[in-house]
């Protein structure tokens, strides 16, 4: 980003700062998918957070196949809604410290594959680059900063899962150095 940008509002200021990560990794994300997102940070914005019901009934529920398909659709939104934000903002701010590493590992596994239940725009595409997705959303969101074990091991969680180039700059900075051996996203 420049050092002074004049924005007609906060979504300007969203999708101009998520198409800056977006053009640095070089990841292909479709207008509807970056529009989508740029919701989603809104919504975060406005105290959207947290779903009042844990994310595993609320899959459960999607999975029955007696409810509407209209509450099908929004309760598999809610899972992947969640898991992304979830994964991509959250993860490393105080508020989720209480949570173990085993449900960033959940929250990967379940964000993508509620996305593709939803099977149309932007939807698959979430699916998709859901890991790619995230690692957008980390590099919007992290100031570097990985001070405890445990923040180390979230950060090498999400590495592992996305082979972030961002993520492993930061671990090596934290003396933790990884290899990439399988197809990273780019910085």
């Amino acid at each position: 980003m420049g050092a002074i940008q004049v924005c007609a509002g906060m979504d300007e200021y969203l999708a101009r700062a998520l198409d800056e990560t977006v053009e640095r990794t070089g990841t292909p994300i479709s207008t509807d998918a970056k529009a989508y997102v740029v919701f989603l940070l809104r919504s975060q914005l406005n105290g959207r957070h947290w779903p009042d019901e844990p994310l595993s009934p609320q899959l459960a529920a999607a999975l029955q196949r007696h409810i509407r398909p209209s509450e099908r659709r929004a309760r598999f939104r809610t899972v992947g809604d969640t898991s992304l934000i979830f994964c991509g903002l959250w993860w490393m701010r105080e508020e989720a410290r209480p949570l173990r590493v085993s449900n960033l590992d959940f929250y990967l596994d379940i964000g993508p594959r509620a996305y593709r239940q939803l099977d149309d725009r932007p939807f698959t595409e979430l699916s998709q680059q859901f890991g790619a997705l995230v690692d957008i959303l980390a590099r919007m969101h992290l100031t570097g900063s990985a001070d405890s074990a445990e923040d180390i091991v979230r950060l090498f969680r999400i590495w592992e899962r996305t082979r972030s180039a961002h993520a492993a700059r930061i671990l090596a900075d934290r003396g933790v150095f990884v290899t990439m051996t399988r197809t990273a996203t780019p910085s």
